[in-house]
């Protein structure tokens, strides 16, 4: 229930103080494909079958420009950010809550005209972009098939911002792009995992009829990282605070219980990249 509470409390005072931001919607390209990832998390390496979070990401591709969201998110808080009885209705509903606050909050953009990786993140109640150059990660081919989709897929290898990946990509859609900051084979890829398999995509239904436009839109104010490693510090460092204490800090609220620690902390959890300085956060 502390949760829930607390979903609420940061949902609507994202709302409120960031909605009144001239939102940005630029298109960036007109898309070739439009993939529906499931994607499989795990919270705890210590019990993975026990804390595991499942969603699903969209991936919408052209030839200069890509982008990986969350088609519920956006629609959320595009409705949220211009409605606000809407977004007054929302915050008495518990079960819809809680279902906005597990949506995937990040948005990669994949910028191939411009060479740069835009990426959205939310942590310390603050709306943040950060701009890095794009990295394309260097694959090896192995021997290995299998069929997704009814696609015959080809294995490639590849040790990428401090994890080893294994992707699944298929000829037979050579656009060269797939989930996350993963692309560049000769192919789209439809399935990729970790090593540790801590996370995991899985391409369930791909649209080439009506894929739509590649499109960059933000609802709010953010603050910008230039840093990409200073970002994972950052974000890092984040999960160890109180987040009552933020909010009372913040916004002078009182609430009558502390909340404890964001839970990921007390678990073996890391993110997609894991090559920053762990022991230094500041």
């Amino acid at each position: 229930m502390k949760k829930l509470i607390y979903g609420i409390i940061i949902l609507f005072f994202n709302c409120l103080v960031y909605g009144q931001s001239n939102v940005c919607s630029t298109t960036l390209d007109t898309a070739l494909i439009k993939v529906k990832y499931e994607r499989l998390v795990v919270l705890d390496t210590l019990k993975p079958a026990d804390r595991t979070r499942k969603d699903y990401i969209t991936l919408q591709a052209g030839t200069k420009a890509a982008v990986f969201y969350s088609e519920e998110r956006r629609l959320e808080d595009s409705i949220m950010c211009a409605n606000k009885d809407y977004a007054l209705e929302t915050f008495r509903d518990n079960n819809r809550i809680e279902r906005l606050s597990n949506l995937e909050k990040d948005v990669v953009v994949r910028r191939h005209d411009l060479n740069q990786t835009w990426v959205h993140q939310r942590f310390d109640l603050t709306n943040w972009i950060i701009y890095e150059n794009l990295e394309k990660p260097v694959w090896s081919m192995t021997d290995e098939t299998d069929c997704i989709l009814g696609f015959q897929c080809y294995q490639a290898h590849t040790f990428f911002r401090g994890r080893e990946w294994i992707a699944f990509f298929t000829t037979d859609i050579p656009i060269p792009e797939g989930p996350w900051k993963l692309y560049g084979l000769p192919g789209l890829i439809l399935k990729a995992y970790d090593s540790k398999r801590h996370y995991i995509y899985e391409a369930k239904g791909i649209d080439t009829k009506s894929p739509g436009l590649v499109e960059y839109i933000n609802n709010y104010d953010r603050l910008v990282i230039k840093d990409r490693v200073k970002g994972l510090q950052m974000r890092k460092k984040s999960m160890s605070k109180d987040i009552g204490e933020m909010i009372r800090a913040a916004y002078s609220i009182q609430l009558k219980d502390s909340p404890q620690k964001n839970e990921m902390v007390t678990k073996q959890y890391d993110f997609e990249e894991t090559d920053y300085p762990h022991n230094k956060t500041k």
